[in-house]
């Protein structure tokens, strides 16, 4: 494939909110790669720890600030905002921050929302505003929604996982599980299930399990986890066609990971990380093809269970391998955006 590179040498100084220092923001390069552009920037920070970037909304960066306990492991300190202007904020109120992988982060109602992911009954959204977190009526585990279904999914590690299509006319709920949690991508008709080690495609979802009405609210509450572990060996996979599948499925791979999906001259294609590149990648006979390189020595990372953003908000962490360094790729259009974030301080 041919390269086309024009360097953008732009860098501009902004003022920082926080004491610990300035933001400084770098735009960097732009590159067309088959008919996509890459642009990278990079957000520089001196923060005391390790800053790892989450999402993008409304132009602000959604970050948590880890530091290292007396054992020297890291832990989530706070939660933090970075405008696009460098003024960083930091949000107060939020608790179960040391277990934040259990924590889902995402966007919602136009807000960005924290929910725990093992207690039903908690669950903020972020006042950026007044930074604080705001606690609110427990929000549900909805992953995608369209006219005709309603669609929730639970992921309770080696305990098994589902997703549930409620019907809105009838209020019946048909159940696929055997896979990890998926993002869902509705393309042509057909709903795209895409985990980090394989996409399934239901192109009806009548044709799932019929689970009847009431079922996700089932496995709610105390005791729920418990079961799936039954659920492990009926293998609900009726009505399911798998277009790309791992050989390791059930729990996320360190050197694979399949991030979102989007459309790109009416087809789908998939961000894709292995252990030598990030890549955008089209499903072609059980194998996803590479069709364009976009960055070397970066590795999605697909955990904080970002797929509940329901597509309104197509971004992924990544890492970079190197100490400080961690991003957030983020679709728009047919350009794909690197933001890189890197940490000065010499402080953890």
């Amino acid at each position: 494939m041919k390269l086309f590179s024009s360097l953008i040498l732009v860098l501009f100084f902004v003022s920082c909110q926080h004491n610990d220092g300035e933001a400084i923001i770098t735009s960097g390069s732009t590159l067309q790669v088959n008919g996509i552009t890459v642009i990278t920037d990079t957000i520089i920070t001196n923060e005391k720890g390790l800053l790892e970037p989450i999402l993008i909304y409304n132009n602000s960066y959604y970050c948590l600030l880890h530091s290292k306990d007396s054992m020297g492991q890291y832990n989530a300190k706070y939660f933090c905002v970075i405008n696009n202007n460098g003024g960083i904020k930091n949000i107060e109120g939020l608790s179960g921050y040391n277990e934040f992988g259990y924590n889902d982060i995402h966007i919602r109602h136009d807000s960005v929302m924290v929910k725990s992911y093992f207690d039903e009954n908690s669950s903020f959204y972020i006042d950026e505003q007044n930074k604080k977190a705001i606690p609110i009526k427990t929000v549900d585990d909805v992953v995608f929604e369209d006219n005709d279904y309603y669609v929730t999914a639970l992921d309770f590690g080696e305990w098994g996982s589902a997703t549930w299509f409620r019907d809105k006319k009838t209020g019946i709920e048909y159940i696929a599980a055997g896979f990890i949690t998926p993002e869902i991508r509705k393309f042509k008709g057909a709903y795209y299930l895409i985990s980090p080690g394989e996409i399934n495609v239901v192109d009806n979802p009548k044709l799932l399990e019929n689970a009847g009405k009431g079922a996700y609210k089932s496995f709610l509450g105390e005791g729920g986890a418990g079961k799936f572990y039954e659920r492990e060996y009926k293998g609900y996979t009726k009505g399911l066609r798998n277009i790309f599948s791992r050989k390791i499925t059930y729990e996320r791979e360190s050197n694979f990971c399949i991030g979102p999906a989007f459309t790109h001259n009416d087809s789908l294609r998939f961000i894709t990380s292995d252990s030598a590149a990030t890549y955008i990648a089209k499903a072609e006979g059980k194998k996803l093809i590479p069709v364009a390189n976009i960055g070397k020595g970066i590795k999605a990372i697909r955990r904080n269970n970002v797929y509940r953003n329901l597509y309104l908000n197509k971004t992924i962490p990544f890492s970079t391998g190197k100490e400080g360094v961690y991003g957030l790729l983020e679709v728009k259009g047919n350009n794909i955006l690197l933001h890189y974030f890197k940490n000065v301080s010499k402080s953890k």
